[in-house]
């Protein structure tokens, strides 16, 4: 009996506390973009399928940019109290351009967090002597 109690009281607060550490709803932009048709999807799929762009502009002549993105979070991140203190694993975005409320153009791109980082680099280049 004190046995059954050791398992069950741990179990009840696992489930009462919802199972886990994330609460927010998890969006994949990659798999969220396949389902953008360029010249069917109009401004109300978009809506629907990502919600309300993270930034968005006019550029003119009836047409405009919304663009989503999302950190990808890397192990230590997930690290409760100190997850914060942590760099992301790396990004991922969807740029869409919306001309009339139909979708004109729908890219996706995603990056490693140190990717950029070849700038200081010259190793590439050779030495002419």
């Amino acid at each position: 009996m004190k046995m059954a109690r050791l398992f069950t009281i741990p179990l009840l607060l696992f489930m009462l506390l919802g199972g886990g550490c994330y609460n927010q709803p998890v969006q994949h932009l990659a798999s969220d973009a396949a389902l953008i048709k360029i010249g069917k999807s109009t401004k109300n799929d978009v809506l629907l399928l990502l919600g309300e762009p993270k930034a968005q502009q006019f550029i003119g002549n009836g047409a405009e940019e919304w663009v989503y993105y999302e950190e990808e979070m890397s192990m230590m991140q997930r690290t409760p109290l100190v997850g914060s203190l942590f760099d992301p694993k790396g990004y991922t975005m969807i740029r869409i351009v919306l001309e009339n409320d139909l979708v004109k153009s729908c890219d996706y791109s995603g990056y490693e967090s140190g990717e950029a980082d070849w700038s200081g680099n010259n190793s590439w280049q050779k030495e002419s002597k």
